[in-house]
């Protein structure tokens, strides 16, 4: 038997480079929350169903209820877009139930490292945030290093979050 991922639209098949597959957890609460994440109408998972590694913020499984890894939260079913003038990219997580509608923002400039870090924002949105992955060095047109920051650049991005349909004002 050929070992594949249940998500949809994942190609993922066992001996394919380095991807992991998991069992859903026999933990029903958590079982649960995968299936959700999946997100895949009336449907439920067999023993023999597997999810692949691609699509744990880290690239993999943790046990950890803190850790990002503990629910998968990386879909192609979860709205991701690039954000105009701002080099980000926006995740926001459908099937969260945790919250009412709209979701509570956040803008996530995370790393000391050049570039977009995405993996933080995808977590955040499968705990029920919309959250904007910002760049804001060595990314593109945007300063080489820390030294140089435009706070305007900042403001711009969390104006963009604030009036966008799925986010909430928390006061």
């Amino acid at each position: 038997m050929v070992l594949s991922c249940c998500a949809v639209g994942c190609k993922n098949r066992a001996g394919r480079g380095s991807v992991s597959f998991y069992c859903f957890p026999a933990n029903q609460e958590l079982r649960e929350k995968w299936i959700a994440a999946v997100k895949r109408d009336g449907w439920q998972p067999t023993p023999y169903t597997r999810l692949c590694s691609d699509h744990f913020a880290k690239g993999h499984r943790d046990s950890n209820p803190l850790s990002p890894n503990f629910v998968p939260s990386i879909f192609h079913h979860t709205p991701t877009s690039l954000c105009g003038q701002y080099h980000g990219t926006e995740f926001c997580n459908p099937n969260w139930c945790g919250w009412p509608r709209p979701f509570p923002g956040v803008v996530d400039m995370f790393g000391g490292s050049v570039g977009l870090l995405e993996y933080r924002s995808a977590q955040l949105a499968s705990r029920g945030f919309a959250s904007l992955a910002l760049a804001f060095f060595g990314y593109e047109d945007l300063p080489k290093s820390l030294e140089e920051f435009n706070i305007t650049y900042f403001e711009e991005a969390v104006e963009f979050l604030l009036k966008h349909e799925k986010v909430c004002l928390l006061l």
